[in-house]
């Protein structure tokens, strides 16, 4: 008989009559669950489930986990004793399809792509199809897949669980803690900057969207969302399983909301939740240039990129920790909310310190600039020569700030007045532009090869 194998996890093919021998036990749902929500599409989830256990060894089922295809780092935690667990297809709810489903054309789709053919048979861990040459296809977690016909599609993840094999020292009733993690659960944070020119002020606005693609509707969650750096690490929490569970970076800024009350995540579904919000934030605004980094000769105009410097800590209204996320720059003076700029946030933003958004590039500030470049064959010198003419025709005063790509092998030669700061990588001079104005800067940079 010829068979095709897809994906390289498989287990032994059972009999529809095996299904019953072990005598499964159910658990359809927790009694309480908690959810941590990362901000990389994975979640720590710790449950706890009342188990009707016999003594000696049980064979539970358990259902209601979101996405148990993706499940990672089970563990155990209460008095019985956890031998295996693995995930499988739930043989009450796979009955039900199968009764319409069974002979009929289906296309699955999942992990190990598209594969079709006609539906014979399956097992808690299998599913077994005849494609149209005759050949039987085994397809190995089906709990990973789609099943469509010409006139249904079904999700084979609603009808998963685990499978746990455990060992009950006495019969009754255990309070079982799960603790795991679990994929297609996660969050973003979105920053809104709702920004009014004349009166130098801004509004800010952070929301939390939480996202569930797990194929199960997670009711009652006491939810909790975190924002910073992770790592797992092996522990035992007391069970007898020992996994990993996300272990929080504390050398940087954390952040971590806990809702007062139990949340629903329907499946599909993007929830948007207002973390924070606070308004009249006073800001300055800068204009940014930057002169060529690869020290090519020509000429040509630029315009400065206008950053939006917004005071943080004591004293400011913006005074919380935010998490990370992306930061919108919005302007409503047409009335309709109009995209000026954006910023990532890359990890947690602690007051303390201005926080700069980048916005949109200034149309009454320009610059001209003119570089040559020089190379001294014989002494193996590099010359590069800057002249810089800033205009400002707007109507205020405008600070600008220049930045030169440059790395401390370079020495610098000004003639210009206006002050400088030299860091490992650029050179950057920083003035007060009147409006109407004009400043000329001239400066050379040598470099020995």
């Amino acid at each position: 008989m010829n068979m095709r194998f897809f994906l390289f996890l498989f287990f032994v093919m059972l009999p529809a009559a095996a299904l019953t021998q072990p005598g499964y036990l159910y658990s359809d749902g927790p009694d309480e669950m908690h959810i941590t929500l990362f901000s990389h599409d994975f979640a720590s989830i710790y449950e706890v489930r009342s188990l009707e256990l016999e003594r000696g060894r049980n064979h539970v089922i358990l259902t209601g986990l979101p996405d148990a295809g993706r499940i990672t780092e089970l563990q155990l935690i209460g008095d019985a004793k956890l031998h295996s667990s693995r995930v499988v297809l739930d043989p009450r709810g796979m009955d039900r399809i199968f009764q319409t489903l069974r002979g009929e054309q289906v296309t699955l789709k999942g992990p190990a792509g598209t594969v079709t053919g006609t539906l014979e048979d399956y097992t808690l861990g299998m599913l077994s199809l005849r494609d149209e040459n005759g050949e039987q296809l085994i397809v190995a977690d089906p709990n990973r897949y789609q099943v469509v016909t010409a006139s249904q599609r079904v999700d084979l993840r609603e009808q998963s669980g685990v499978l746990l094999v455990l060992e009950a020292p006495e019969t009754g009733t255990y309070e079982t803690g799960l603790l795991y993690l679990s994929g297609s659960l996660g969050w973003v944070a979105e920053h809104q900057l709702q920004v009014d020119e004349n009166a130098r002020r801004l509004s800010w606005r952070t929301l939390a969207h939480t996202q569930n693609n797990t194929g199960a509707i997670l009711q009652n969650v006491h939810l909790q969302l975190f924002s910073g750096n992770v790592q797992t690490s092996r522990i035992r929490t007391g069970g007898y399983q020992t996994g990993s569970q996300p272990r929080y970076q504390r050398a940087v800024p954390s952040f971590t909301h806990t809702f007062s009350n139990a949340v629903d995540l329907p499946h599909g579904e993007r929830l948007q939740t207002v973390l924070y919000e606070a308004g009249g934030i006073p800001f300055e605004k800068e204009y940014h240039f930057t002169v060529s980094a690869h020290h090519t000769s020509g000429e040509r105009r630029e315009r400065p990129r206008v950053h939006y410097v917004i005071p943080t800590g004591e004293g400011s209204p913006l005074n919380t920790l935010l998490p990370s996320g992306s930061i919108r720059l919005l302007n409503y003076d047409s009335g309709e909310p109009v995209l000026i700029g954006d910023t990532e946030l890359n990890e947690p933003f602690e007051p303390g310190s201005p926080l700069s958004v980048s916005g949109s590039r200034a149309s009454e500030i320009t610059m001209d600039q003119t570089i040559t470049q020089t190379r001294d064959v014989r002494s193996r010198q590099l010359s590069v020569a800057a002249d810089l003419e800033v205009r400002n025709t707007s109507g205020e005063d405008a600070l600008i700030r220049i930045f030169h790509s440059a790395d401390e092998a370079f020495v610098l030669d000004s003639s210009s007045h206006v002050p400088h700061e030299r860091t490992r990588d650029h050179i950057e001079f920083r003035f007060t532009l009147e409006a109407g104005g004009t400043e000329t800067l001239h400066y050379e940079l040598s470099r020995s090869n």
